[in-house]
């Protein structure tokens, strides 16, 4: 019963872990794609924080205007057309690379038994096996 309960907390922590991991590589990728539009906005803040607007004629404030808003759409939609969510490949991988496990053990825990199935010899192999996975992410 306690290895139930330890797999239990195990999937627990991977569960949060690779929530922890998908947040990270969501931002990483969401300010990748938009980082561009946020420093035109931040000259767009500067210059008016400077007052820049105010010394420009009417027409030229316009266009001044209408040239940050175009530039800062273009940024955004060029950015966020490659855009994607992190996949749970990816984020298991990412946790695998970061914590140093190496043999991608977070991928072999979602492993099926490929061939073999009723055999006890290699039904008793395939649980060493994982067991040996949950190990080495335990530790």
């Amino acid at each position: 019963m306690a290895g139930a309960g330890s797999g239990g907390r195990l999937e627990a922590t991977l569960r949060a872990a690779r929530g922890r991991a998908w947040l990270v590589l969501f931002w990483e990728r969401l300010w990748r794609a938009t980082w561009r539009a946020a420093a035109l906005a931040g000259l767009f803040v500067a210059f008016s924080l400077l007052d820049f607007w105010g010394q420009l004629p009417v027409w030229l404030h316009l266009a001044g205007l209408i040239a940050f808003a175009v530039a800062a759409g273009v940024a955004l939609w060029r950015g966020l057309a490659g855009f994607r969510l992190p996949a749970a490949r990816t984020v298991e991988r990412r946790l695998e690379v970061a914590s140093g496990l190496g043999h991608r053990p977070l991928a072999a825990l979602g492993d099926a038994l490929a061939g073999g199935s009723g055999d006890p010899i290699a039904e008793a192999l395939w649980r060493a096996h994982r067991r040996r996975v949950r190990a080495a992410i335990r530790a």
